[in-house]
């Protein structure tokens, strides 16, 4: 019976020295990191090299020692895993902290697809410089937890991102994506100290709760269909400098310290229904001289007396501008959502976004003789096709440079959708 235990226990050491991989250096053919090798323990930089790929299999888990990272240099990853058997990027510390690993460094031209992963612990989970050049990423059903940065990207170069049903909580910054382009869709971004810091993006249909800022938006962004709740700020935009392009719609802004603080006065802020914040509803921000148009909102006051007083303007300090917030839009049914899985599909949808010479527009059966303009950033409307009835489009791009576009989807001079085009270089 001795001989036969010790046996057995020599069999064990054998598989757990097995079930151990670790990995550094660089990678330059194309390689799979198997379930049956997890987990990979990186114990210095591992590079994968220009024109392979990294494959990892579903289930796989790869740790990181202190300050170590994986890069995607002119390469590409496939971290694919299944609703049951996820793939996790996480510390090697047998007593993990935030920033213990650098991140998953995406550098060049790459498109990686990561979908069901966990990144955990990371000082930078996924993060790319200034030296990279275009890139397109596409992120869905993941996970990101205790790390200092979620997604970090930096200017000047221009990055198209999709980010849908995934969750950001317990993170310094979820999301920091400034002068790029984001889109964000059915996520949960909670219990972090900023949850979103972008510009020239868009989110919709999620959850923005129990941050310090809930959303930190700049120039050219979209909110719309939001639940922004439970933040010590809901929305700010800190600019003092007015600029084009920042829509706020069809949101509930509830239950945070400040629902909405403005430092500019160019924002487009409408069919909101924003109550019950503790301090202010709107904490408008601005010098004398500039007022603001906050109509058509719902404030759940009874009168206009009870909305001027969870709104701070001029009327509280004479040095600012004043708010304008009547009429009061009572009817206006912003999105209500209590899970990521609750919004139905927008009333427009654009395939492929961004495109070069030609994209879809798909609209739903509710559009009845509707009109489709496309405006520039500046407001000036670039093109227009009418008497759409709940149909497919083909948009051509013609004359129009490439950048960043507003649609409005209108019936009888009623917005009923909105959205962005990117048009890129041919």
């Amino acid at each position: 019976m001795k001989k036969i235990l010790l046996a057995l226990t020599a069999v064990l050491a054998l598989t757990v020295a097995r079930g151990q991989t670790n990995v550094s250096g660089g990678i330059y053919t194309n390689t799979t990191w198997t379930l049956a090798n997890s987990p990979y323990i990186v114990t210095d930089t591992v590079v994968v090299f220009p024109g392979v790929t990294l494959t990892i299999q579903p289930g796989v888990t790869v740790k990181f020692k202190a300050n170590q990272r994986l890069e995607i240099r002119q390469a590409k990853l496939i971290a694919v895993g299944t609703s049951t058997d996820s793939i996790t990027f996480t510390s090697n510390s047998s007593t993990p902290s935030s920033g213990d690993w650098l991140g998953l460094f995406l550098n060049d031209d790459i498109t990686p697809l990561i979908n069901y992963c966990n990144f955990k612990y990371a000082d930078k989970a996924i993060w790319r410089d200034v030296t990279s050049s275009n890139i397109n990423i596409t992120i869905k059903n993941s996970q990101f937890t205790q790390n200092n940065s979620c997604i970090l990207y930096s200017p000047p170069y221009y990055t198209y991102m999709f980010v849908d049903s995934s969750i950001f909580r317990n993170n310094i910054i979820a999301i920091d994506f400034i002068s790029k382009i984001i889109f964000v869709n059915h996520c949960v971004i909670s219990n972090n100290q900023t949850g979103v810091d972008f510009a020239y993006s868009k989110i919709q249909n999620s959850i923005i709760d129990s941050n310090t800022t809930g959303i930190r938006y700049n120039l050219n962004d979209t909110i719309i269909n939001c639940k922004i709740r439970y933040n010590n700020i809901g929305l700010r935009n800190p600019h003092n400098t007015s600029c084009c392009g920042n829509l706020i719609t069809k949101n509930e802004i509830e239950n945070n310290n400040i629902g909405i603080r403005l430092d500019i006065d160019g924002d487009v802020i409408y069919c909101n229904k924003i109550c019950n914040n503790t301090t202010y509803d709107l904490y408008y921000n601005v010098t004398f001289g500039n007022n603001f148009n906050a109509s058509n909102n719902y404030w759940c006051t009874p009168d206009s007396t009870s909305t001027s007083a969870v709104i701070y303007d001029g009327y509280d300090n004479i040095n600012l501008g004043l708010v304008y917030f009547m009429p009061l839009d009572t009817t206006c049914s912003p999105g209500i959502l209590t899970s990521i899985n609750e919004i139905k599909n927008p009333t427009l949808s654009i395939f492929p976004n961004p495109f070069s010479t030609e994209t879809t527009l798909q609209t739903d059966n509710r559009s009845h003789n509707a009109t489709l303009t496309v405006d520039n950033c500046f407001g000036q409307t670039v093109a227009q096709i009418k008497n759409i009835n709940g149909q497919t489009v083909t948009f051509h791009r013609d004359n129009l440079a490439s950048g960043l576009y507003f649609i409005r989807l209108t019936e009888e001079n009623k917005t009923i959708a909105v959205d962005k085009l990117v048009i890129t270089d041919k």
